[in-house]
């Protein structure tokens, strides 16, 4: 395993720099595979996008103008 950077994200998972955070404790934690995707943009890897197109595909627009009161 790498050792962490001053200035990279802590591994704590908290989104300081590990220089603010962990690095004067003297301890850091592994991350596992889930929490890292976690903290991954979810438009990252264009699913959001290509989940909205699918959904735009199947569920139809509403009327704006129909009057529902």
């Amino acid at each position: 395993m790498n050792k962490t950077g001053r200035n990279d994200p802590c591994p704590c998972g908290s989104g300081k720099k590990f220089k603010k955070c962990c690095e004067s404790k003297g301890t850091t934690k592994a991350l596992s595979p889930e929490r890292v995707s976690l903290q991954q943009p979810p438009t990252s890897s264009g699913k959001v996008s290509s989940l909205f197109q699918r959904t735009k595909s199947v569920v139809p627009p509403e009327n704006k103008n129909s009057d529902n009161s």
